[in-house]
């Protein structure tokens, strides 16, 4: 099988392989959506030849038949790819793939802005040993301009940052492919001390007939801000899922502060921050400079939260058990603007629950304003009951799966055997009310349920 060539036409092929793409092994995680993961892109990739501005991929779908039909069909690079994916037959096999979920076959189309330049693809999902094997081909006409590269770059970062791949591997023709060569080079794939060259068999022998496959391997990088940032897009849509209307309820947070404080910066708490959501949108609303304090008795999740946020002064995050009065004493009375806590509560100990209202109370300032959201018990038990299926139905086996990959990670590994003691107490979903009536104890002078989805509210309290 040959991986994209400069020199032969930038043409994946594979020995019997479907769409003239190179046989390619992945372990997949979850099923792939368009709208949330797969807009890959690079701002300005390099090339020998002409710069291309723009290069993402995008989940192969209906839309790019024509376009991948029309470029497949070129007999040029019918030569180096077998067999031509010119036949409607082979791309509804792609498109098939793509549309069975985790463990098949992933096609990407390589796009320019949404001019479809080529394909790459991740095959063979459900190897078992957690690799992933690489193969694109791009266009005659889009030939050393860099989409071959740009696109090839786009899936190793999918392969290893959304997938959790522990390495990709390629083959090419030795002699004849000396374009794929550089281009996996440069990607920092090394030659596989596991496999020795291979004779060009079938067709390729026949084209090729002292030409070998040489085969290349590239080992996950030590670096896990790619796949941090993976993991905290996936947990976001499950949360979006499994919590119905969470953006509504962000949004409505984010226009009650922007109404109610005014100034030239804000100081927000994020209690139970998480992998950051909360924390990366204050920073990126307009108007007053948000200051945030983003804490989490989570060492795991603060670590996710800083790939996620970066390196931004605007952020101090502290490992904290926000059920004891430490966290509170480093705070000075009076100085915070805001403060919000998302889906943390149920967790925290019922006797616990007023000793952090009473510590929120204390760092607010007079006006001051505490948004809780969530998971808060309807007051007839007919509802609850709906509210518990509800939540049951919308959990994904895909997400704990791939939750449990992500944590073998060994720098997430090594961040869970740091976490604060687990909690033994069960999950209480407090009602609205009694959360509400704590607020009242602990010294807010206002407090309502201002947001209900089912099973879950947010409460509103002003300092």
């Amino acid at each position: 099988m040959m991986v994209a060539s400069e020199t032969c036409r930038n043409a994946g092929a594979t020995r019997g392989g479907v769409f003239a793409l190179a046989r390619s092994r992945v372990t997949a995680a979850m099923p792939v959506r368009t709208s949330e993961l797969l807009r890959y892109r690079r701002a300005k990739p390099e090339s020998e030849g002409v710069r291309v501005t723009s290069i993402r991929i995008e989940l192969l779908n209906e839309s790019h038949r024509a376009a991948v039909r029309a470029l497949a069909s070129d007999e040029t690079l019918s030569h180096t790819a077998a067999p031509t994916p010119a036949r409607d037959a082979d791309i509804d096999q792609l498109l098939a793939h793509n549309a069975a979920g985790p463990r098949v076959v992933r096609t990407f189309a390589i796009l320019d802005g949404a001019l479809v330049v080529g394909t790459v693809t991740l095959k063979r999902l459900d190897a078992g040993d957690n690799s992933a094997e690489l193969s694109y081909w791009v266009g005659t006409e889009y030939h050393r301009k860099g989409y071959a590269f740009g696109g090839a770059q786009l899936a190793v970062a999918y392969a290893f940052d959304e997938l959790l791949v522990d390495y990709m591997h390629a083959h090419f023709l030795k002699v004849s492919n000396v374009g794929s060569l550089r281009v996996l080079q440069r990607l920092g794939f090394t030659k596989d001390p596991n496999k020795e060259d291979m004779k060009s068999e079938g067709r390729f022998a026949a084209r090729f007939p002292d030409d070998y496959w040489t085969f290349v391997r590239l080992n996950r990088p030590a670096d896990i801000a790619g796949a941090a940032k993976g993991y905290a897009r996936r947990w976001d849509a499950y949360m979006t899922q499994y919590c119905g209307g969470r953006a509504s309820c962000f949004e409505l947070a984010e226009e009650l502060m922007r109404q109610r404080l005014q100034g030239e910066s804000l100081r927000v708490l994020d209690i139970g921050c998480g992998t950051g959501a909360f924390t990366a949108r204050q920073l990126g609303i307009d108007g007053p400079q948000r200051h945030v304090t983003a804490i989490d008795g989570s060492a795991t999740s603060l670590l996710i939260a800083r790939h996620v946020i970066g390196t931004d002064p605007r952020v101090s995050f502290v490992q904290a058990d926000i059920t004891t009065d430490d966290w509170a004493a480093k705070l000075p009375p009076g100085s915070i603007d805001a403060a919000f806590i998302g889906w943390v509560t149920h967790e925290v100990p019922p006797g616990s629950l007023p000793r952090l209202y009473g510590n929120l109370a204390r760092v607010l300032r007079p006006g001051g304003v505490l948004f809780n959201v969530d998971f808060m018990d309807a007051l007839e038990p007919g509802f609850r009951g709906l509210a518990d299926e509800y939540r049951r139905h919308r959990v994904t086996d895909e997400f704990r799966t791939y939750r449990a990959r992500f944590e073998s990670l060994p720098p997430i590994a090594a961040a869970k055997a740091s976490e604060l003691p687990a909690r033994t107490t069960p999950s209480i979903y407090h009602a609205a009310a009694t959360h509400v009536r704590h607020l009242h104890q602990a010294g807010f002078v206002e407090a309502e349920a201002i947001w209900r989805y089912i099973g879950f509210s947010m409460v509103m309290a002003v300092r």
